[in-house]
C-alpha cells in the first residue's frame, strides 16, 4: 500500500541587504530618491550678470548600501539657444548654441559607503553665456535637473522544504509571510501566508508551489528598464528612455540546486527573470511556479535564495537662477543708449572682471590628503573644483606661493 506523503515549504524569511542585513526601512532623503542624495543644486553667481558667464552645479552623494551605477543629470527648464544669434536664450560658455550632451553632467559610478569609509559627494559643473538682458530688467529663470542612475534592491531568503509528518510532529502553524528589502526606491515583499503545503509526485519525487513577488515604487521618482547606450564611466552618455521602458524593472528569482523558478505568464519558456510593469508607477505583481524535484525520502531541505530588482531610476530637482540686466545690450523702451556711459560702465565692469580673475589665479588650491584618490578628486582640477565648495577649505588646502 503507497503511503501518500505531504511537504510543506515553511518560508523562513530572512533578508541581506546586498550582502548584509538590514532593516532599514525605505526612505527619500531631503532633496532625493533613496540612496541618491541631492546635496546642492544651484547656479554661481547668483543673481548672475546679463551676458556673463554663469556656472550651474550640482553635487550628489550615495547614501545607500549598494552602489550607483552610469548616474547622470541633465539640465532643462529655461530656453536654451539653438544658434548664435538667440542672444535672449542660455548659451554656452562661448556664446555659442547648446547639445543636449552640453548640458549633460555624467557622474560614473557613485560608491555606497562602507563601515569604515564615508559617502563622498561628487560635484559636476556646467558653465552658460546668461541671456544678454538689458538694464533694468530682471529675470528669474527656473532650472531642473533629471537625475538618472542604475540601481538594485536584494533580498535573501531561506526556503525549508519539510515533510508532512515533520510538520505536524513540530506543530507548526501558518502565519503571513514578510520580507524586507534593501535600501532602495524599489521595495520588494512576498504576498501569501506560510507554511505552504505541497503534495508529492510520486513520478518525478518532487514539490511544486507558487511565490508571488510585490514590486513598489516607494521613491518620488520613477523607474525604468536598463539600458544598453555607453560604458559605466562613459562621459557623454545621455539618458533618454523610450515610453515602452518607463515605470518597470526586472525582477529574478535566483534558481538553487533542485528548486527552480519560473515566471508564470511565460508559460512556453522556462526563466527566472521577468519584466514588472509598475501600474501607475507604484506597484506590481509578479508570480513564479517554484518546482522542487529529486526530493527522495529526505524530511527536511534548507534553501537560500536571492531575489533582485534591477532598474534604472530618475527624480527631479529644480534651483532659480536670477539674471540681472546690464546697460549696452539689450534695448526697451525704458533704456537709454548712451554710448560713452554704456562704454565706460563696460570697461569698468572688465576691469572688474579682469582684477577678479587675477586674484583667483594667484590662488592655487590642493584636495585634502583624505579625499585624494577618492571619487571627489577623481579626474577633477582643485583649482576649478575647490572655490565652488563655501567654504573651499572643508575640502582642500591652499598652496603656498
Amino acid at each position: 500500500m503507497k503511503t501518500d506523503y505531504r511537504l510543506v515549504l515553511l518560508i523562513i524569511l530572512t533578508v541581506a541587504a546586498s550582502g548584509c542585513a538590514s532593516t532599514t526601512q525605505n526612505t527619500d532623503s531631503t532633496s532625493g530618491t533613496g540612496p541618491i542624495s541631492i546635496n546642492s543644486f544651484e547656479g554661481v553667481p547668483n543673481p548672475a550678470s546679463a551676458d556673463r558667464t554663469t556656472s550651474v552645479n550640482l553635487e550628489l552623494e550615495n547614501t545607500g548600501d549598494a552602489d550607483a551605477t552610469t548616474v547622470a543629470a541633465r539640465l532643462f527648464g529655461p530656453t536654451f539657444a539653438s544658434s548664435n544669434t538667440d542672444e535672449l536664450a542660455w548659451r554656452d560658455s562661448n556664446g555659442g548654441d547648446i547639445k543636449a550632451e552640453e548640458r549633460t553632467m555624467s557622474f560614473g559610478t557613485l560608491t555606497a559607503p562602507g563601515e569604515n569609509t564615508p559617502s563622498i559627494p561628487k560635484r559636476k559643473s556646467v558653465q552658460f553665456t546668461a541671456p544678454a538682458l538689458g538694464q533694468g530688467r530682471e529675470v528669474h529663470y527656473n532650472f531642473k535637473a533629471s537625475v538618472f542612475y542604475q540601481y538594485e534592491t536584494t533580498a535573501s531568503t531561506d526556503f525549508k522544504l519539510v515533510s508532512g509528518t515533520r510538520f505536524q510532529e513540530e506543530g507548526l502553524e501558518r502565519t503571513e509571510a514578510t520580507l524586507e528589502s534593501s535600501t532602495g526606491p524599489v521595495d520588494l515583499e512576498i504576498r501569501g501566508t506560510t507554511p505552504k503545503i505541497f503534495y508529492r509526485d510520486d513520478n518525478t519525487q518532487g514539490v511544486e508551489s507558487e511565490v508571488c513577488i510585490r514590486v513598489t515604487n516607494d521613491g518620488s521618482g520613477s523607474t525604468f528598464l536598463n539600458s544598453e547606450t555607453g560604458e559605466d564611466d562613459d562621459s557623454s552618455r545621455i539618458y533618454d528612455v523610450e515610453e515602452e521602458d518607463k515605470n518597470k524593472v526586472e525582477l529574478t528569482i535566483q534558481d538553487v540546486a533542485n528548486v527552480k523558478f519560473d515566471a508564470k505568464n511565460t508559460p512556453n519558456e522556462k526563466v527566472n527573470t521577468e519584466t514588472v510593469e509598475l501600474v501607475g508607477g507604484n506597484e506590481g505583481f509578479q508570480c513564479f511556479d517554484m518546482t522542487a524535484r529529486n526530493l527522495g525520502g529526505t524530511d527536511e531541505q534548507n534553501i537560500n535564495t536571492q531575489i533582485t530588482a534591477n532598474y534604472g531610476y530618475t527624480k527631479e530637482t529644480e534651483t532659480t537662477v536670477t539674471v540681472e540686466g546690464r546697460r549696452g545690450l539689450e534695448n526697451t523702451p525704458d533704456e537709454t543708449t548712451d554710448d560713452t556711459d554704456s562704454s565706460n560702465e563696460d570697461e569698468s565692469e572688465s576691469d572688474n572682471e579682469n582684477q577678479d580673475s587675477s586674484s583667483t589665479d594667484q590662488t592655487t588650491w590642493e584636495f585634502k590628503e583624505e579625499y585624494q584618490g577618492t571619487k571627489l578628486a577623481e579626474d577633477q582640477n582643485p583649482n576649478e573644483v575647490c572655490p565652488q565648495y563655501q567654504p573651499p577649505e572643508d575640502y582642500c588646502n591652499r598652496v603656498e606661493q
